[in-house]
């Protein structure tokens, strides 16, 4: 009978340390995605787009009429690359597209794009570039060219709603249960159950220390799922050519995908290793 007993305490063990594994790894996958997903993650990576490949992609003829208006009044098609590849107007897409990311997955109140402040911004980058390369334009060539400009933001705020329907198409409960697995009170549950969970197997196993061994090895298992992941994202990324994006995208995706990954798996491998090593001293000193 007492065999019998423990027999099923060490089921009970195994099925804890299994229920341990999913919760450990549930806490990682929602810590791992709040962290790479969110508004200025989002806005880095939109910042560092190339304006002219995706008006390329969608419309050519857009860039086609705004590279005739420069070849027609004498202006370097870089000037032209360099206005509609404006810092500004590019970090008011990147806080727009940030602002959606956080709607979506955090439910904070996504910002509204607004089509004359781009063209305000196109405006005033146009005037300083030709200013800084000291070429002179009449006015009547500036309005021309603000024309074109009018149909480079009116393709840009058709392709930026095409991305703000996603969350429209998605149903309101997954909304809310994406929302609540990123939440920080959801981590903390899991936290807590973490912890019960760590004192249910010390109390099926008697022990203030044999337990390390059960909750040591979950833990390391876990660990090597994310060592794997971040050390397979971080060699794809670093060969991956993204078509619209400049190659800095690469060490940003690096920066804030990949290596929060990594780290997460080398801590979580830390704790696994700290555990057993906890259950070798102690069980060394109780045979001494």
């Amino acid at each position: 009978m007492k065999m019998v007993f423990k027999i099923l305490l060490k089921i009970f063990s195994v099925v804890m340390c299994i229920f341990l594994f999913t919760i450990l790894n549930l806490y990682l996958i929602s810590y791992n995605v709040s962290k790479t997903i969110n508004c200025d993650n989002i806005t880095k990576i939109v910042q560092e787009i190339d304006i002219i490949n995706v008006l390329e992609e969608s419309n050519p003829k857009i860039i086609t009429s705004l590279y005739d208006f420069a070849h027609n009044n004498n202006i370097d098609e870089e000037i032209i690359n360099k206005v509609i590849n404006s810092y500004e107007v590019k970090s008011i897409l990147a806080n727009y597209c940030g602002n959606i990311v956080n709607s979506l997955f955090y439910g904070n109140a996504s910002s509204k794009l607004i089509p004359d402040e781009l063209i305000d911004k196109y405006s005033k980058t146009f005037d300083q570039v030709l200013k800084e390369v000291k070429f002179p334009i009449a006015e009547t060539q500036k309005e021309k060219f603000m024309d074109e400009v009018k149909s480079v933001v009116d393709n840009i705020e058709k392709i930026v709603d095409e991305y703000k329907q996603i969350p429209s198409q998605l149903e309101s409960n997954n909304i809310k249960t994406l929302q609540i697995f990123l939440s920080n009170n959801f981590r903390n549950t899991l936290l807590i159950i973490m912890i019960i969970s760590v004192i249910i197997i010390a109390l099926l196993n008697y022990s203030i220390y044999r337990f390390a061994i059960w909750t040591g090895i979950t833990t390391m298992l876990a660990s090597f799922i994310y060592l794997l992941l971040g050390i397979a994202l971080y060699n794809i990324i670093s060969i991956f050519n993204m078509k619209f994006i400049s190659a800095t995208i690469v060490d940003i995706v690096k920066s804030n995908i990949a290596m929060p990954i990594l780290i997460s798996g080398l801590i979580t491998l830390g704790i696994g290793v700290l555990q057993v090593i906890y259950y070798k001293v102690v069980k060394r000193i109780k045979t001494d």
